[in-house]
């Protein structure tokens, strides 16, 4: 009989998959075609979502490299305490494809 706080791979695996969906970033090459997902620590700490953000993710590769998330550029003014935010989704969806993909 197993014991409940014993490794199990049937407990463990939706909960890793919930934090990949949750946290992680679509990498984008340089036409803005994605190319995988990333886990990243940074940015899920200080940006929020907006369907109008402020900050859009970008990525620095290099040869043998894997691409590294960089916020780099602003979409718009940002003042001093203003909330960053990215997109979580392709802001061009319309609303209620939008709307979907966040739930």
């Amino acid at each position: 009989e197993k014991d409940d706080t014993s490794f199990s791979f049937e407990k463990i695996l939706p909960i890793w998959l919930a934090k990949i969906k949750t946290n992680a970033f679509s990498i984008a090459n340089g036409e803005t075609v994605a190319i995988g997902i990333g886990l990243y620590p940074a940015p899920a700490y200080y940006a929020n979502h907006s369907c109008s953000p402020n900050v859009i993710q970008t990525f620095e590769y290099g040869a043998g490299k894997v691409p590294s998330l960089r916020l780099t550029k602003c979409c718009s003014a940002i003042s001093i305490g203003d909330e960053l935010c990215v997109s979580y989704i392709d802001v061009s969806l319309p609303r209620n494809l939008r709307q979907e993909r966040l739930k």
